[in-house]
């Protein structure tokens, strides 16, 4: 598990990485806006290291969604296609959804409203 605090001591973001039905999964919570972009930029570049045929990155805990967020998930986008990595997002919130698809973002990226929905998906 990888958390960011802030300088009050709550917790700003956790991040959490495991395997479901043998795709990585990559889980946030909390906030992702410029104070917590880079501990996520971090953890997604680990785990595509790893050059994973999928990386699911869940993102139903996440509150709130910067531009700094937007830039992490284009840039880990971009990243997983140059090593040949399908880069799946579930999110099912507006905090999410609504980012996403005012900048029309949400057409770039492989979303899904469920994790089983997303690992349906690629299992095929």
């Amino acid at each position: 598990m990888h958390a960011l605090f802030r300088s009050d001591d709550t917790q700003a973001l956790t991040i959490t990485t495991h395997t479901c039905q043998g795709f990585p999964v990559t889980a946030v919570h909390g906030e992702i806006d410029m104070c917590t972009e880079e501990l996520f930029r971090v953890v997604l570049k680990q785990q595509l290291a790893n050059k994973p045929s999928v990386l699911v990155v869940d993102l139903r805990g996440v509150t709130f969604l910067g531009s700094s967020g937007i830039n992490v998930l284009l840039t880990g986008h971009a990243d997983a296609k140059l090593i040949g990595t399908r880069l799946a997002v579930v999110a099912n919130q507006r905090a999410v959804l609504m980012p996403l698809s005012v900048t029309g973002i949400d057409l770039v990226f492989d979303l899904h409203h469920d994790l089983h929905e997303a690992l349906r998906v690629h299992a095929a």
